[in-house]
């Protein structure tokens, strides 16, 4: 089966970038790795790994209007402690 086109373009972002978006998240984690991830219509999806034991994270780079984004937020908070969210 072959994947719809993506409506935005792919939001490259290279290991310094994603460190400083993590940083906050997880200070003093060093970021090893990143690989995009397929998929996504809108979004970029990263799979950032760290130096260490810590588990690797997905970081969601949003494309879309800040009403999209709310939204997310807004279903993630409904489902938490049903599926894991952030």
């Amino acid at each position: 089966m072959q994947e719809p086109e993506r409506h935005e373009p792919i939001i490259a972002l290279d290991l310094p970038a994603l460190a400083v978006l993590v940083a906050p998240a997880l200070p003093g984690c060093r970021v090893a790795s990143a690989e995009l991830l397929s998929g996504g219509y809108i979004n970029s999806n990263y799979l950032v790994c760290f130096v260490g034991e810590h588990a690797p994270v997905v970081v969601r780079v949003h494309a879309g209007d800040v009403d999209i984004a709310r939204k997310e937020w807004a279903v993630a908070q409904l489902v938490r402690g049903r599926v894991p969210v952030p």
